[in-house]
C-alpha cells in the first residue's frame, strides 16, 4: 500500500470543509473489550489506524464536490484516526515521520502484530456497518451471541441474538431490514473491506505462521474477507455478517498469526 501524506491531505481538506476542532482521544488497548479479546500493542494499533485514514481521506476524495456533507463525514474520520495515532508515539512530529512509522510497522512488525492489526480494522468494519444499518446492538460484543452451530455456511439460523437483559431477540434480529440508514458509514464498511483484502494480499498474507506447515487457517481466512465484502456489498443481514467474523474469521486468524486472547 501506498501511504500518502494523510495529514497535508487532512489539513487542506479540513480548511475547505470546516473550521479547526478539538479532537478527543478516543484509542484505548480495551476498546475491543467485547469481541475476541486478542493482546494488542501500539504499533498494531498504529497499522490500522493509518489504513483507516487512508481509506476515509480517500471517501472524502471520492464523495466531493458531488456531495460535500459526506465529504465533511468522512474528512473529520481520517481527522480523528490521523489525530489518534499521532498521540500513539511522541516521536511523530511531522508527515516523514507518520510514513516512516508505518513503513517500519508494516514492514518490520512479527506475524502476530500484523494479525491484530487486521482484527482491528475487521472490528471497525463491524461496528461501522452496525451503524450503516442503524443496529441497536453491538456487532463486535460476543455477548450478544448465543452460538450453537457454526460450522458450515454462515446461516443466521444457527444464533438468536441476546439483548443487554438476556432477553431472546431472535424474531427482531431475524426480520432487521438491510436497507442503509447511515450512508458515510456503510460507504467506510465497504471501503475497508477493500483495505483489508489488498493490505492482506500484499503485506500480511506471507507472515502467516507456519509452524505445523498447515496452509488451511491463512487459505481460509483469504475466503472469508472476500466472503466479507461480498456480505457487505450485498447488505446482508448483520446477524450473518456476526457468524462469519466471530464464528469462522477471528478463530482463523488466531490460528494463522498465532493470536493470544488477553
Amino acid at each position: 500500500m501506498k501511504m500518502r501524506c494523510f495529514v497535508f491531505i487532512a489539513i487542506f481538506l479540513s480548511e475547505i470543509f470546516f473550521s479547526t476542532t478539538v479532537l478527543t482521544f478516543e484509542y484505548n488497548l480495551g476498546r475491543y473489550a467485547y469481541a475476541h479479546i486478542f493482546t494488542s500493542d501500539s504499533i498494531a494499533s498504529f497499522i490500522s489506524m493509518a489504513n483507516e485514514a487512508e481509506v476515509e481521506l480517500m471517501l472524502a476524495e471520492r464523495n466531493y464536490p458531488s456531495n460535500v456533507t459526506l465529504a465533511m463525514d468522512h474528512i473529520d474520520r481520517a481527522s480523528q484516526f490521523i489525530d489518534n495515532a499521532y498521540y500513539l508515539d511522541d516521536d511523530i512530529t511531522d508527515d516523514y515521520d507518520f510514513i516512516t512509522r508505518y513503513n517500519q510497522g508494516i514492514n518490520n512488525s512479527n506475524s502476530t502484530i500484523l494479525g491484530v492489526a487486521l482484527a482491528n480494522i475487521v472490528d471497525d468494519i463491524l461496528k461501522e456497518y452496525g451503524r450503516a444499518l442503524d443496529i441497536q446492538f453491538d456487532l463486535t460484543n460476543m455477548t450478544n451471541m448465543n452460538m450453537t452451530t457454526v460450522t458450515g455456511n454462515y446461516s443466521s439460523s444457527s444464533i438468536s441474538i441476546m439483548n443487554s437483559e438476556g432477553i431472546n431477540n431472535r424474531e427482531e434480529a431475524s426480520d432487521e431490514k438491510t436497507s442503509i440508514i447511515n450512508v458515510a458509514d456503510y460507504q467506510s464498511a465497504q471501503a475497508m473491506s477493500d483495505q483489508l483484502i489488498q493490505l492482506f494480499e500484499e503485506k500480511i498474507k506471507m507472515h502467516a505462521l507456519t509452524s505445523n506447515s498447515s496452509t488451511g487457517p491463512v487459505s481460509q481466512l483469504e475466503k472469508q474477507l472476500a466472503d466479507l465484502k461480498n456480505m457487505i456489498d450485498n447488505k446482508t443481514s448483520a446477524m450473518d455478517v456476526m457468524v462469519l467474523v466471530h464464528g469462522h474469521l477471528h478463530p482463523n486468524l488466531q490460528l494463522a498469526y498465532g493470536l493470544k486472547l488477553a
